[in-house]
């Protein structure tokens, strides 16, 4: 999987972004739904979850997130 960074509002939904919505919600953290955009409320969970992991909190989801 590419790195995904935050995304438009406007952008068309990807599949892959539903997934990790899904993925940090059964890990407890808030993404803003599943959408498939990566948006405001997802790139917070990100950073929260990176912070949690103790990895670089950078808010974008690559092979560590």
């Amino acid at each position: 999987m590419p790195i995904v960074s935050k995304m438009d509002p406007d952008d068309e939904s990807s599949v892959n972004v539903c997934l990790i919505q899904c993925a940090l919600f059964c890990k407890g953290y808030n993404a803003g739904g599943v959408t498939g955009i990566y948006y405001n409320a997802g790139e917070a969970a990100v950073k929260e979850m990176q912070k949690d992991a103790g990895i670089e909190v950078t808010g974008r989801i690559d092979w560590k997130v």
